[in-house]
C-alpha cells in the first residue's frame, strides 16, 4: 500500500492520556539540528507562519500559505494576515540555511487546511482564508521551469477548516474539523481514481467532535508476521469549541480507524518517561514506515484548557450581559497572551508510536521542538519540522531538521 501523510495542524489543540511505555525505543533520534531561512517573498512571511500547507513537491520541500501577526501583536490587538505563496527550497543545506524561493501562489491566501502530497504534487484541501471557510479542492505540481501548475479536483461537499488528512493508495480520508462552520466529527473520503463519485461519507469517529485534530496512515507493508492484517488510519488530539451556549471539550483519547472492518477503535496514548502525561495537540505526526509513527511539539494540556474555559465563560458573560465578569474575565484573556513563551510550557517532546504494540516512547526532549501549528515533511527518512508557534501569536521562522536511527 502507498501511504502519504501531512497533518495541518495549525493554531492550538490538546489531547493526553495514558499508556504504558518501554523502557528500550526501537528507533533514537540521532540528531536535531536548527535551520534558519524563512521566505521572502511576501512581506511578513519571514518573521514565520504557522497552520501552513506543506510536503514534498518534485523532490524539494514546500511549502504554502499559513498565516501569522506580522505587524501589531496579537496580545494587542493585532490582525492575522493569510498568505498564498508556494515556496521550495532544496534538502541539501549549507550553513545551516534553508533557502526558499516562490514558485506560485495558492488560488486564495489560506491556512487551517490539509496538504496531501501524492506522487510529486500536493493536494490542497480546504481550510480558511481568514474572513471564511473553504470548499475548494485542487493539486499543484512543479514544472521543469520551477513555476505551478494547478488541476482542480472534486470540491467539498461543504466547507471544512481545522480538520485532518491522509492518504492510503489513491483514496484521501479527512476527518473531523469545522464543517460549515461547526466543529465535528464527520469522515469523508475521495478516490482520486475515482472522481467521477466525488466525496463520499465514512464512519464518523466516536464520542466528542474534535478541530485541529492529526491523522496519520499507517499500511501494513512490511508486517509478515501475521500481527496486523490491515491499513488503519491514527486520530491523536483534538478540541472542539461550540460556543457560549456549549462548554469546550478537549479530546484525550487516541483512535484507529481500520480500512478492513471499516470500524474505529481506542489505542494507546502517551505517557512520558517520567511518568508525565504528554499533549500531542498543537503538535503534529508523520508516518515513519515500519508501522512507526513520530509526534512532535504541541502545547500544554492545563495551560491551554484553561484558556479555553477563560474564552467560554468569558462569551457567557458577554451574551448575558454581567458586567463584573466580562471585566475580570477580559483581564485574564489579555494577560494570556502576554507571558513569554516559556511560561506556555509547550511539550518539546519528540514521542514514537509503534502501531504494531500499541506502545508509545519517549526519545527525548529538545527545545526547538516546543511549537505548536507546525508542519511536518518526511524526506526519505529526514524530518522537517517547519515554522509554527513559539507561544500564542508568535511564530518561528525555524526549521528543525530530525535525523532518525536504529536503536538496535
Amino acid at each position: 500500500m502507498r501511504i502519504y501523510n501531512n497533518i495541518i495542524l495549525f493554531g492550538l489543540v490538546i489531547t493526553t492520556l495514558f499508556s504504558c511505555t518501554i523502557s528500550t525505543a526501537p528507533l533514537k533520534i540521532l540528531a536535531v539540528e536548527q535551520l534558519d531561512g524563512a521566505p521572502r517573498s511576501e512581506s511578513g512571511y519571514e518573521l514565520g507562519v504557522s497552520a501552513q500547507f506543506a510536503g514534498m513537491l518534485g523532490g524539494h520541500i514546500a511549502i504554502a500559505g499559513g498565516c501569522n501577526f506580522p505587524g501589531i501583536p496579537a496580545a494587542e490587538g493585532g490582525a492575522k494576515r493569510f498568505y498564498k505563496g508556494v515556496y521550495i527550497a532544496d534538502t541539501i543545506v549549507e550553513d545551516w540555511l534553508l533557502k526558499w524561493r516562490k514558485v506560485g501562489e495558492l488560488l486564495a491566501p489560506s491556512a487551517y487546511g490539509v496538504a496531501i502530497p501524492i506522487d510529486g504534487k500536493i493536494v490542497i484541501i480546504g481550510g480558511s482564508d481568514g474572513k471564511s471557510s473553504l470548499s475548494s479542492v485542487y493539486s499543484i505540481s512543479l514544472t521543469q521551469n520551477d513555476s505551478i501548475t494547478v488541476d482542480s479536483l472534486p470540491s467539498l461537499p461543504y466547507t471544512m477548516d481545522n480538520m485532518a488528512g491522509a492518504i492510503i493508495d489513491s483514496v484521501i480520508f479527512l476527518v473531523g474539523g469545522n464543517v460549515g462552520g461547526v466543529p465535528s466529527n464527520k469522515m469523508i473520503s475521495l478516490d482520486l481514481d475515482s472522481l467521477q463519485f466525488g466525496w463520499r461519507a465514512e464512519e464518523p469517529f466516536p464520542y466528542e467532535a474534535r478541530t485541529q485534530l492529526q491523522l496519520v496512515a499507517c499500511s501494513n507493508d512490511g508486517f509478515d508476521d501475521g500481527s496486523r492484517d490491515d491499513d488503519a488510519l491514527y486520530l491523536f488530539g483534538g478540541f472542539a469549541y461550540y460556543g457560549a451556549n456549549k462548554k469546550p471539550t478537549l479530546s484525550t483519547s487516541s483512535l484507529c480507524y481500520s480500512l478492513n472492518s471499516r470500524k474505529w477503535s481506542s489505542v494507546a496514548t502517551p505517557i512520558s518517561s517520567d511518568s508525565v502525561a504528554v499533549s500531542l495537540g498543537g503538535g503534529c505526526s508523520v508516518a515513519l514506515g515500519g508501522g512507526f509513527i513520530l509526534s512532535v511539539g504541541g502545547v500544554n494540556k492545563d495551560i491551554f484548557e484553561r484558556a479555553l474555559l477563560t474564552d467560554w465563560r468569558f462569551s457567557q458573560a458577554t451574551i448575558s450581559g454581567d458586567i463584573y465578569n466580562i471585566d475580570s474575565l477580559k483581564a485574564i484573556k489579555n494577560e494570556y497572551l502576554m507571558k513569554s513563551a516559556t511560561w506556555y510550557e509547550f511539550n518539546d517532546k519528540a514521542m514514537l508510536y509503534d502501531t504494531k504494540s500499541d506502545k508509545w516512547f519517549d526519545l527525548g526532549s529538545h527545545n526547538s521542538l516546543a511549537r505548536a501549528g507546525a508542519a511536518i515533511v518526511n524526506d526519505k527518512g529526514l524530518i522537517y519540522n517547519i515554522g509554527g508557534e513559539l507561544k500564542p501569536g508568535v511564530r518561528s521562522p525555524k526549521t528543525s531538521k530530525i535525523t532518525l536511527g536504529s536503536n538496535n
